[in-house]
């Protein structure tokens, strides 16, 4: 046998020792980096593209010396440490929850025993000024069955007819099957209209459908301020003032009628409750509002 021709056992020794020793070198070589960065001593890697990356540690030294929290110049922001969490109390009877800062402690139940300081009277949905109540005609050629809620005309209409005393054009209208859900019963299939109508005046589009009713975009609640018997009208987002806090409207509803409201006290202390007229508060829990202490 030549220098040349070499036996297959004699290759495969030297194939394993040429692994062996290429990974000794890369084992040698990662113990060198990880030392490197360990000692906070700078590194050089090579990445899969040729590029080359300097890694430098940071350790942390034994004497470091943390900075103390700060607090907070917002009167409002809580401040508390892990065993002196905020205090929250819970009505079962008033559906009322009362949220407050572990220094108010004392105190943090008296307003679950005062009313909340305004009661709800109703709430109201003004309905659309055009309502589409009927259709007539083919899918191919429709005819919707309008009705003017301002002047109580019925109007007969196609596609493209404006009503200008309403600032509305219609822009589109088609005949089709909805399937209907009904409670406790299997959905039904009708056959309704529908119309895309362009609301010039607010600039928006409006859905409407022979269906349901059409009603305007907000909900408005009436609530009585027990303190004075004063009447007020609100919407989601406005606010009242009371002599003991403020009450922020959070959620106006119509289907049941309710407002979720949540009432901050000049101590800082947060009550969430929903109001339904005429009746007693529903609770909170897997309702509408979410209350936050600050």
């Amino acid at each position: 046998m030549t220098f040349g021709q070499q036996s297959p056992d004699r290759l495969a020794v030297w194939a394993a020792g040429t692994v062996l020793l290429v990974a000794v070198i890369w084992l040698a070589w990662g113990e060198r980096t990880v030392r490197a960065v360990t000692v906070g001593q700078p590194a050089t890697l090579t990445g899969a593209l040729g590029e080359t990356q300097r890694v430098v540690a940071s350790p942390v030294p034994d004497d470091a010396a943390w900075a103390m929290p700060e607090a907070s110049v917002d009167p409002d922001v809580w401040g508390f440490e892990v065993f002196t969490p905020p205090i929250i109390y819970y009505d079962p009877a008033t559906g009322r929850f009362s949220v407050a800062a572990p220094e108010v402690v004392e105190v943090a139940n008296a307003p679950l025993a005062q009313p909340f300081g305004v009661r709800l009277v109703s709430v109201e949905r003004q309905p659309y000024p055009l309502q589409l109540v009927g259709y007539a005609g083919t899918p191919a050629d429709p005819l919707g069955i309008f009705a003017n809620e301002v002047s109580g005309e019925g109007i007969v209409a196609r596609s493209g007819h404006r009503f200008g005393d309403l600032g509305l054009h219609v822009q589109s209208l088609v005949i089709r099957r909805e399937d209907l859900v009904v409670p406790e019963s299997m959905p039904l299939r009708e056959i309704v209209a529908e119309a895309v109508v362009r609301d010039e005046r607010e600039d928006r589009q409006v859905r409407l459908s022979s269906a349901r009713p059409a009603w305007n975009s907000q909900p408005v609640a009436q609530l009585v301020i027990e303190a004075t018997g004063e009447i007020r009208e609100v919407v989601a987002g406005n606010r009242v003032e009371l002599a003991d806090g403020m009450i922020e409207i959070t959620g106006v509803f119509a289907v049941p009628d309710s407002v979720t409201a949540v009432k901050q006290l000049v101590d800082g202390t947060r009550e969430t409750q929903r109001l339904m007229p005429n009746g007693p508060a529903a609770a909170q829990f897997g309702g509408d509002t979410i209350f936050e202490t600050p």
